[in-house]
């Protein structure tokens, strides 16, 4: 795991070079153990590294003998033995065992084929002298962060957002309203484009080409990633349960000490299950609250006591919390406001100062049918029936019931197409309460999904709904706080389930291997029913609780409000509205989660904007 910026024009100049050290300095974070640059007269790069694979002699950017290419990447490549091998074979010599030579000469012998072959979590970037042509690739999930941007005839990449970010911070003009408004719907500003104009997020899977004469190009190496589904119930259990085993074994391969997090789930629980029969003596690391009825710690030392591995525990309190929210904005580079993403941050600065990466579960729900909403498919099958006029009569009168009167919300939904009402797995701001609270505009949510809907039609709910959180909420959520705040403490967060063998057997699962009556992921806990606990077996979904709504009620109360009465917000919020929304909460209605994403917006201005 590491970070880079790189530049290309048509000549580099010394005040090039400096934004590229000044820049790479930004993102330092990213890799303590190495720094390196590389300059000529088109391309300018620089690069920070957290070693492990060939820690004496891996470092980059790598420069071939003949000077021609100039490589640097981002993250980890699983079957680099096995392709350095067939290289071996077909002529090839190495001087190190690194991962970046075996990318750089399978882009000798293959071109810009060799993206193809990759297994891993990687973004890419590559400089071929000889055709003065740069290359750009993001793995098929979108799992490691690229950004872009083209001005004039300059290409910028880097790996983290803060790395364009002007000293005084962006203007009022350079802020994209659109994603912005985006946010208060998704809880994250959906890629490809980010919340600054101009700048944008590579898409996964795809490969950038970029030359002076023949300009930009972007192109798909990998197909659009969709879960398709199956009428019958024919995956082998043995199967599933082989190719994650093997996914962990090989997300374990490094010159370095890697651990676990265990949170007492079933996702990470299986992780270190299998982790724990490759290493026996695997650290496992978890964090919960000093408010006990929302802490998972308890959950997790009963696993890692049936487990037989050993755990590290740590208990935060609000203030502790609280102290985390600034600096976790500040490395997450857009606004992001899962809750459970400071928790993220904390575990991430717990576990490093043992160990450089950590296994983690993410991918599992997505992919098996985890969370609680999927299982919605089932229980609106009751208006499937009602007809389409009825439906209609249904819907606008539930519109017109107060929010909080039981039924209102099960109506409305079981009323709406799934393409009006499914945004992915946070749905926290309508487009009408955003007209109110904010003083800017943007585009409806469904100018985000529409484009994938129109690919997906003909898949059956739950996979529609799988689908579109793979491309919205895994990428803008789930890997933004994995590879952001773990890495704001050199920490690699490695996901073994998110592998494409693994993405290969669940693709074609049918529903009820995913969704059995009440119980989420069912083929999975199938197969690993041998590993897990017994006390776990029916356990609920849980995630980082965070008790939100009572700190907001009690310890943060005076401090958000605070925030929500900021100046920077004065420009973009109604504030009125924001208190509104928190008296509102304290007097026993629960809007957390609406206040949690407007205090985290305006962290996030103060953070990243001029004032």
């Amino acid at each position: 795991m590491c970070g880079f910026v790189a530049l290309m024009n048509e000549n580099v100049t010394q005040k090039d070079q400096k934004y590229i050290q000044e820049s790479t300095h930004l993102i330092s974070h990213r890799g303590p153990d190495d720094e390196g640059f590389c300059f000529n007269e088109q391309v300018a790069i620089g690069f920070r590294r957290l070693s492990f694979v060939d820690l004496c002699r891996g470092s980059q950017p790598y420069v071939s003998d003949d000077e021609t290419i100039s490589c640097i990447f981002n993250g980890e490549i699983y079957n680099h033995k096995t392709l350095r091998d067939n290289l071996i074979t077909l002529g090839f010599t190495f001087e190190t065992e690194s991962e970046i030579e075996v990318i750089a000469k399978l882009y000798q012998k293959y071109g810009k084929e060799f993206v193809k072959k990759l297994r891993g979590m990687f973004a890419i970037v590559l400089y071929d002298k000889s055709t003065s042509t740069l290359y750009a690739a993001r793995d098929s999930f979108g799992i490691k962060p690229l950004y872009y941007t083209l001005k004039e005839k300059t290409l910028i990449l880097a790996s983290e957002l803060k790395a364009f970010k002007p000293e005084d911070g962006y203007t009022a003009d350079e802020l994209n309203e659109d994603a912005l408004s985006q946010y208060f719907t998704f809880q994250y500003a959906p890629e490809d484009e980010t919340v600054i104009k101009g700048i944008y997020h590579l898409t996964a899977g795809s490969l950038l080409t970029y030359n002076i004469k023949n300009g930009l190009e972007i192109n798909r190496y990998h197909p659009f990633k969709m879960l398709d589904g199956s009428n019958e119930s024919t995956t082998d259990i043995k199967k599933v349960r082989d190719v994650i085993i093997e996914a962990v074994r090989s997300h374990m391969d490094a010159d370095v000490e890697i651990g676990t997090f265990l949170s007492g789930g079933i996702d990470s629980t299986i992780v270190a299950s299998i982790a724990k029969t490759i290493n026996p003596n695997i650290k496992a690391f978890t964090i919960g609250y000093d408010l006990e009825s929302h802490s998972e710690i308890s959950d997790a030392q009963l696993s890692a006591d049936a487990l037989g591995i050993e755990l590290r525990t740590k208990k935060v309190s609000s203030k502790e919390y609280m102290d985390a929210v600034r600096k976790s904005v500040y490395h997450m580079d857009s606004p992001q406001a899962d809750p459970s993403a400071i928790m993220f941050y904390l575990l991430s600065e717990f576990a490093s100062k043992e160990v450089k990466a950590c296994l983690s579960g993410e991918g599992a729900d997505e992919l098996f049918g985890g969370y609680p909403i999927y299982k919605e498919v089932d229980g609106l099958k009751i208006f499937s029936s009602v007809p389409s006029g009825l439906k209609k009569t249904l819907n606008s009168v539930s519109k017109l019931l107060p929010d909080g009167v039981k039924g209102k919300s099960f109506i409305e939904r079981g009323t709406t197409p799934l393409r009006q009402r499914y945004a992915g797995n946070a749905f926290i701001f309508k487009d009408v309460e955003k007209h109110k609270l904010l003083k800017f505009k943007g585009h409806s949510w469904t100018t985000v999904t529409d484009e994938i809907y129109d690919k997906i039609e003909h898949l059956a709910p739950l996979e529609q709904m799988q689908t579109i959180d793979i491309h919205t909420w895994m990428k803008g959520d789930i890997f933004l706080k994995a590879d952001r705040l773990s890495m704001a403490h050199s920490l690699e967060v490695r996901v073994p389930f998110l592998d494409e063998s693994v993405y290969e057997v669940s693709k074609n699962l049918s529903k009820d291997e995913k969704i059995n009556g009440n119980t989420a992921k069912y083929i999975l806990r199938k197969a690993f029913d041998e590993y897990l606990p017994d006390h776990m077996k029916n356990m609920k979904k849980r995630g980082f609780p965070v008790p939100l709504a009572h700190w907001m009620r009690t310890d943060l109360y005076e401090e958000i409000k605070s925030i929500l009465l900021s100046d920077y917000a004065t420009e973009y919020i109604n504030q009125d509205v924001a208190l509104e929304l928190l008296e509102a909460h304290k007097s026993g209605k629960d809007n957390s989660r609406k206040i949690w994403t407007i205090m985290i917006f305006i962290l996030w201005l103060e953070a990243y904007t001029k004032k």
